[in-house]
């Protein structure tokens, strides 16, 4: 029992992980799927610098 349960902790921090490097993978390109006011202060501001750098 004492592998089930690391095997499924194992699974639960893999999806951890994968789910925070998606949010900042989405956070590096905010002109994806989301055309909104965020994404063009972004890009008038914030998205100028980032991209320089």
């Amino acid at each position: 029992m004492t592998l089930l349960s690391n095997l499924v902790a194992g699974a639960i921090g893999l999806v951890i992980l994968a789910t925070v490097a998606v949010v900042f993978l989405g956070r590096d390109r905010p002109r994806g799927p989301q055309p909104r006011d965020t994404s063009a202060d972004r890009h008038g501001s914030d998205a100028g610098a980032e991209g320089d750098a």
